[in-house]
């Protein structure tokens, strides 16, 4: 009975730290991080003026969706983005 018991506990707390470790986000978000994020959507967003290839195109879209949601986490956290 006795090592039941301990195995229960033993699982007991692998499950409680698993859990903790998967609510802690990994990408928590800086000030730091935040600054500046607007001036380089703003470039992106020149270089769409400018003109590109194709497959620069792709690139750009992509960088900018990643920017704009990393700006939308910022902007929730009320961090300055400019």
């Amino acid at each position: 009975m006795r090592k039941w018991t301990s195995s229960v506990t033993v699982f007991a707390i692998t499950i409680l730290i698993s859990a903790n470790a998967h609510a802690t986000p990994k990408n928590t978000i800086s000030k730091q991080q935040c600054l500046g994020l607007d001036h380089k959507i703003e470039q992106i967003r020149a270089e769409f003026r400018a003109g590109y290839t194709a497959k620069r195109g792709e690139t750009l879209r992509s960088k900018l969706k990643k920017l704009q949601e990393h700006r939308f986490k910022c902007k929730s956290k009320r961090y300055p983005t400019h």
